[in-house]
């Protein structure tokens, strides 16, 4: 079975609509559709993997691996490929930091698209920030009310490229992963 097969399988395991085809892929939206949104990140789907910082086993030509996400903005779960080198580090860091199994927070991702003089190397810029919030918060994006006040709220930590914000030292993860 070829990569891009292998890949397409998995993802129809993991929850991936015929009819939903992976955003950042032919036949699926284009990235740009995802700008100015801010999605609960439930789980990745990694295909490739990083050795200290050395990414390996990686197929050229495919995504290193998806997003699965929802916000209120999309009209069901999502799923959204990973094509820039930095954005899948910086997912791989989430994965090995085993953030989706802590209870006590939540993983938001937003895709930020490179403006002002940086719009002539948008292509080779990442494009997803990846933040770490107390669980809960999305929830309260999601209720018009309280929507204004949870969007302000500062993440715990958060990895946009090379950006590194860490706003809660308390919190408990092995920081020596960012």
């Amino acid at each position: 079975m070829f990569k891009q097969d292998e890949m397409m399988v998995r993802l129809i395991i993991e929850g991936m609509k015929g009819d939903n085809f992976p955003v950042g892929m032919m036949g699926g939206a284009k990235m740009e559709s995802l700008e100015g949104i801010r999605m609960r990140c439930n789980k990745m789907t990694l295909f490739a993997r990083m050795e200290g910082d050395e990414l390996i086993d990686f197929e050229r030509f495919l995504p290193y691996g998806f997003l699965h996400v929802d916000a209120p903005e999309l009209r069901e779960h999502t799923i959204v490929s990973i094509r820039h080198k930095l954005d899948f580090r910086n997912a791989w860091i989430f994965q090995e930091s085993r953030l989706f199994d802590e209870p006590a927070c939540e993983v938001h991702v937003t895709y930020k698209r490179a403006g002002g003089g940086k719009t002539l190397f948008r292509g080779i810029l990442p494009h997803i920030e990846y933040m770490v919030f107390y669980k809960g918060v999305f929830n309260d994006i999601c209720v018009p009310e309280l929507r204004e006040y949870a969007l302000a709220d500062k993440p715990i930590f958060r990895l946009y490229g090379h950006e590194r914000d860490i706003n809660d030292v308390q919190f408990g993860v092995d920081n020596s992963l960012f």
